[in-house]
C-alpha cells in the first residue's frame, strides 16, 4: 500500500489496535501495511488459520504473552562470554509460552523432550531476577555446610564475650567484610587475639581470636564455594542456550508468524468482522469504521459488476468522506487479516493497491497550494494505478475556480474510469454528478439528509446524487437568516432547474425499476405455479397408476380364489362322486365370479375417472399444492380448465390438479402483487432484492393500518440470511408494531416471521 494513502487512511491507527492483541514482539512486527495481499489463494490461506484461531480462542483459555529476546540475542551473537542470568530466565518464560501455544494448536507431538529439560532447568537454576537459587540440587549442600560455620562462628563469638565481660567493649560481634571480629578495650590484653582495625578514636579495637579466625575463614571458602558453584551453573547454562540457539531462531520465526494470525482473530472477534467473499462486484454490508468504535453508523453500499466509479455527493459534514475511508479501510483489512468489520454477505474484489487523494497537502515549506498538491498527487495515482487498483478521491477539483475544478473533474473521472477496476469519489459539482447518467460504469449516490431536522443522517443511498444543503446546515450553524435568503436569491436559476430534471429522471427510473421488478414477481410466480403444476400431476398419474395395480391384484386375487373353488367342485362332478348340491355350488362360483369381476372393473374405472373432475365455469377453485384460490373461466381441452387466479395470473390447469374452494375457510398465504393494495394475511418476499422487499413491506403496513388489522405474516426464507436481517431491522423500527417472532416449526420456523400491530 502506498505511504499516501496509509497516512490518509490511518492504517497505523488500526494496525495499533490489531498489535494490542498480539502476544509477542515478533507478531506486533508481522502486522503492518505491508501484510496486505492480493493474490486470491494466499488470502484464502490467511484466512484459513485466522478462522482456525478464531474456533480456538473461542474455546480455550487466554495465552501467555512472550518476552522479548532482544538482550539474549544479542549477547549470544555479539560475545562468547557467560550469558547474564535475566537473559537466561527470559528464554525459560519465552519456553514456556511457546509450548502452551502448541498446546494451544494441538502440537505438543511437535515439542522436543529436550526443549522442555532445558526450560526446567532454568527455571530450577534462577530466580526470576536472574540469580542462582540457593535450593538448586548442586548448591543446596554448600549452602548447609556455610550455615553450619556461620553458627559455629557466632555460637564462639557469643561465648567469648561472654568470658571476657571486662575487655570487650560491645556485648554483640561486629561483621566487617564477611568476617566476625569482637570489639575490644583498647588497654585489654590482646593476646590470642588478631586485631584487624580500631574505631576513630582508637579506644575501640577490632579482634579476632585465634580460633575465630579460622571460622572467618572457613566461611569465607564457603562462600567462594557457593559462587563458584553457581558461576558454573550459568555458565553451563550458557552452553546450552548457545547450542539450542539455532532451534530458537526457528521457534521465534513460528511465534511471529502464529501471533500475526492469533492477533488477526481476537482483533476481528473483538470487532465483530466477517470475512468479504472475493467477487467482481462490491456489496458492502453493514461496514464499520474501527476507528470509530460504538458511534460507527454502518454504511451499505452495492455496485453492480459493470460499475467503476462511485461518485459521493450530499451535504457538508453528512459522512461522505468518512464512508469513502470506510470503503477503502474495509477492502485493507479484507487484504490483510482477510476479515473486515461488516456483515455476512459482503462482497468485495482484490485489489493490487489502494490509492487515495484525502485532506489539504498546502505546504509552506515546498510552497505548494492545496489544488497543486491535490493534482501533483493525482498525477502520480494516474502513473501508478493498475486496471486492479483502489482510488480514493476527496473533493475532487477543489480549491480553484469552480468551472475549472468541474471540467477537469469530470476529465479524470473518464479517464480513470478506463484505468483502474473502481474510483470512488466525493464532489459537490452538478455536472460531475449528472456525468454518472451518462456513463453505464459509473453511478452516483448520496449521503442522506434529514429535512424535517436539517440534519444528516450518515447513511448512503445509492443511485441518487445528492445535495450540498450548504444553507440549511448554515442556519444550523447560527448564521443570521437574513442573510441565508439574501444566499438563496442568489442560486442559479438553472442550476434549480438540472436538479428538479436529475430528481424527475430519478423517480421516472425508480417507477420503472418498480414496474419491471412486479413483471418479474409475475414470471416468478408462473414459473413457481408450472412447477408445482408439473409436480401434480405427476403425482396424480401416479396414483392412478398405483390405483390401477391394486385394483388389479386385488381382483386378480379373488378370481384366483374362485377358480380353486371351481376346480374342487369340478374335480368332485368328474369322479362321478358329485352330489346336486356340488353342481349347484360351481354354478354359483361361476355366477360370483363374474358378478366380482364386473363390480370390481366398475370400482377401477370409476377410481379413475375420479381424477378428472368436473367443475362448472365461475366456480371458485384452489391448487392442491400452494392453495392459490381462481375462478374457472371455461373448459381447455378434455381435462383442462382455464382459471384466473387471485394473483393476476390466468392459465390452463389439469383439473387433477383443482379442488373445489371453501367458501368460509380463511384465505390462505397470498402472494404480494402490485394490482391489488389489500392487505394479504401472509406476505411472501423470497428472492426479493431488500428494495424491492421494502417497497412491498412499505404497502403492506399502509394497508393493514387502512384494513385496521392485528396482525399477518412474512415468508422470508432462510437463504443467506439477508432478508430475515432486513425484516427484523424494518419491523423494530416501525413505531405501528407491538412485536414480531419467528413462526412455529410446523409453520415455517425462522423462515417466517409473525407479526403482531398495535390497536
Amino acid at each position: 500500500m502506498e505511504s499516501k494513502a496509509a497516512s490518509d487512511l490511518e492504517i497505523e491507527r488500526i494496525l495499533d489496535e490489531i498489535r494490542g492483541y498480539a502476544l509477542s514482539p515478533w507478531g506486533r512486527e508481522r502486522i503492518s501495511a505491508l501484510a496486505f495481499i492480493s493474490d486470491p489463494s494466499l488470502l484464502e490461506v490467511r484466512r484459513e488459520r485466522v478462522r482456525k484461531q478464531m474456533d480456538l480462542i473461542l474455546s480455550s483459555e487466554p495465552l501467555d504473552s512472550f518476552p522479548s529476546l532482544d538482550s539474549l540475542i544479542g549477547e549470544i551473537e555479539k560475545s562468547m562470554m557467560d550469558l547474564s542470568g535475566e537473559s537466561i530466565f527470559s528464554l525459560s518464560l519465552f519456553l514456556s509460552s511457546y509450548f502452551k501455544v502448541m498446546a494451544f494448536l494441538s502440537m505438543e507431538d511437535g515439542i522436543h523432550i529436550e526443549d522442555r529439560v532445558l526450560m526446567d532447568d532454568i527455571f530450577l537454576s534462577l530466580d526470576s531476577d536472574g540469580t542462582v537459587k540457593e535450593t538448586h540440587p548442586r548448591i543446596l549442600p554448600l549452602v548447609k555446610e556455610r550455615e553450619k560455620i556461620r553458627r559455629e562462628r557466632g555460637s564462639f563469638s557469643l561465648s567469648y564475650i561472654s568470658s571476657n565481660r571486662d575487655a570487650v567493649q560491645n556485648d554483640s560481634p561486629i561483621y566487617r567484610n564477611e568476617r566476625v571480629a569482637i570489639a575490644l578495650k583498647s588497654q585489654s590484653d590482646r593476646k590470642n587475639c588478631y586485631i584487624v582495625g580500631s574505631s576513630n578514636s582508637g579506644s575501640t579495637l577490632f579482634a579476632e581470636p585465634f580460633e575465630l579466625v579460622n571460622l572467618n575463614n572457613r566461611y569465607v571458602l564457603s562462600e567462594e564455594r557457593i559462587k563458584q558453584e553457581k558461576k558454573r551453573i550459568v555458565h553451563e547454562l550458557s552452553d546450552r542456550i548457545r547450542f539450542f540457539y539455532p532451534v530458537l531462531k526457528k521457534q521465534i520465526e513460528f511465534v511471529a508468524d502464529f501471533d500475526f494470525h492469533y492477533a488477526s482473530a481476537l482483533y476481528s472477534i473483538k470487532k465483530r468482522c466477517n470475512e468479504a467473499r472475493i467477487g467482481n462486484r462490491v456489496e458492502i454490508v453493514d461496514a464499520r469504521h474501527p476507528l470509530l468504535g460504538n458511534r460507527a453508523i454502518p454504511i451499505t453500499i452495492r455496485l453492480d459488476e459493470r460499475i467503476k466509479a462511485l461518485i459521493l455527493s450530499g451535504a457538508n459534514a453528512g459522512g461522505k468522506t468518512v464512508s469513502m475511508k470506510c470503503v477503502a479501510v474495509m477492502a485493507f483489512l479484507n487484504q490483510t487479516i482477510g476479515f473486515a468489520p461488516l456483515e455476512e454477505g459482503s462482497v468485495l474484489p482484490l485489489f493490487d493497491s489502494i490509492y487515495t487523494d484525502i485532506g489539504d497537502g498546502q505546504s509552506i515549506e515546498d510552497e505548494r497550494s492545496t489544488f497543486s498538491s491535490h493534482m501533483s498527487n493525482i498525477s502520480s495515482i494516474m502513473r501508478k494505478a493498475t486496471a486492479h487498483s483502489l482510488v480514493v478521491l476527496d473533493e475532487l477539483g477543489s480549491g480553484t475556480d469552480p468551472e475549472e475544478g468541474e471540467a477537469l473533474s469530470r476529465a479524470i473521472l473518464n479517464h480513470l474510469v478506463k484505468r483502474v477496476r473502481l474510483v470512488a469519489a466525493t464532489s459537490h459539482y452538478e455536472k460531475v454528478k449528472l456525468l454518472a447518467y451518462t456513463n453505464e460504469e459509473m453511478i452516483n449516490a448520496s449521503m442522506e439528509f434529514d429535512k424535517k431536522r436539517d440534519k444528516p443522517t450518515y447513511r448512503i443511498v445509492t443511485g441518487i446524487p445528492g445535495k450540498s444543503h450548504a444553507l440549511a446546515l448554515a442556519k444550523r450553524s447560527g448564521i443570521d437568516r437574513e442573510i441565508i435568503n439574501e444566499a438563496e436569491s442568489y442560486l442559479d436559476p438553472e442550476k434549480k432547474t438540472t436538479s428538479s430534471i436529475v430528481l424527475s429522471l430519478i423517480s421516472k427510473t425508480r417507477t420503472l425499476d418498480r414496474k419491471i421488478s412486479e413483471q418479474e414477481e409475475l414470471r416468478r410466480d408462473a414459473e413457481r405455479v408450472l412447477r408445482e403444476a408439473e409436480g401434480e400431476k405427476k403425482k396424480a398419474s401416479d396414483r392412478e397408476s398405483d390405483l390401477r395395480r391394486k385394483g388389479l391384484e386385488e381382483l386378480d386375487s379373488l378370481i384366483s380364489s374362485y377358480r380353486s373353488e371351481m376346480e374342487r367342485a369340478v374335480r368332485s362332478i368328474r369322479s362321478g362322486k358329485a352330489e346336486k348340491s356340488d353342481i349347484s355350488f360351481a354354478h354359483d362360483i361361476a355366477q360370483r365370479a363374474e358378478k366380482t369381476s364386473e363390480v370390481e372393473k366398475k370400482k377401477i374405472k370409476a377410481k379413475e375417472k375420479g381424477m378428472a373432475k368436473i367443475f362448472e365455469a365461475g366456480e371458485i377453485v384452489e391448487g392442491l399444492s400452494g392453495g392459490s384460490k381462481g375462478t374457472v373461466i371455461g373448459k381447455d381441452g378434455k381435462r383442462g380448465y382455464l382459471v384466473q387466479f387471485d394473483n393476476g395470473l390466468r392459465m390452463r390447469v389439469d383439473s387433477s390438479l383443482l379442488r373445489p374452494s371453501k367458501r368460509d375457510e380463511k384465505s390462505g398465504a397470498a402472494y404480494f402483487s402490485s394490482r391489488s393494495k389489500k392487505m394479504v394475511l401472509t406476505l411472501d418476499i423470497r428472492g426479493r432484492r431488500v428494495e424491492e422487499a421494502r417497497d412491498i413491506l412499505d404497502d403492506q403496513m399502509e394497508a393493514a393500518l387502512l384494513e385496521n388489522a392485528s396482525s399477518f405474516s412474512i415468508i422470508h426464507g432462510y437463504g443467506d440470511g439477508v432478508l430475515m436481517k432486513f425484516v427484523s431491522d424494518y419491523l423494530r423500527k416501525r413505531r405501528e408494531v407491538d412485536s414480531f417472532s419467528f413462526a412455529h416449526p410446523s409453520d415455517g420456523g425462522m423462515g417466517k416471521t409473525y407479526v403482531t400491530l398495535k390497536n
